[in-house]
């Protein structure tokens, strides 16, 4: 009877080590993030993420700095540009994720862009058992954790490596 207890926490820790281990699988096949504007100088672009950290950039204008001035948005686009995003940065990206409950998220509130100026952001989350998720939340404040993956992916633009392929 006195083994029964230790023996007892042994497999309790283990089991609880097994799932974490099954936790940080990766559980997204891809995550494409796409913000659409109206106004002038607001970014417009879609970035698609896959499992193995290789991002794909489509720019179309106001996504960097040093062009703004010059890049009217009559002008043809910026480009396309890949990038394996860090290791760190995505493994935060999924914890992110991970932490929205995307089954009480409130309703999409549509809205006119060109009378407000309000930028529209667009989540696709395909996961790796066949679910899907799509968020459009137009003015970007759905929700405040919503806000934050939205912000972390669009500073992937400015802190990762790009390069240029179109």
């Amino acid at each position: 009877m006195k083994y029964l207890f230790p023996l007892f926490a042994f497999f309790l820790f283990f089991s609880c080590n097994s799932q974490n281990a099954q936790s940080s699988q990766p559980k997204y096949a891809a995550i494409r993030y796409t913000s659409t504007s109206y106004l002038e100088f607001d970014p417009v672009f879609t970035m698609t993420l896959n499992p193995d950290r290789t991002a794909v950039l489509e720019a179309e204008h106001y996504n960097f700095p040093k062009l703004n001035s010059e890049n009217k948005r009559s002008q043809k686009r910026e480009g396309t540009f890949e990038a394996t995003i860090k290791k760190e940065d995505y493994n935060k990206l999924v914890y992110l994720l991970n932490g929205i409950d995307f089954k009480n998220l409130p309703p999409y509130r549509s809205g006119n862009n060109m009378v407000n100026g309000r930028s529209t952001a667009i989540l696709k989350l395909q996961r790796t058992d066949g679910t899907s998720e799509n968020i459009e939340d137009y003015g970007k404040n759905k929700t405040q954790k919503l806000a934050e993956v939205y912000k972390f992916i669009e500073n992937f633009r400015y802190n990762q490596q790009w390069t240029k392929v179109k």
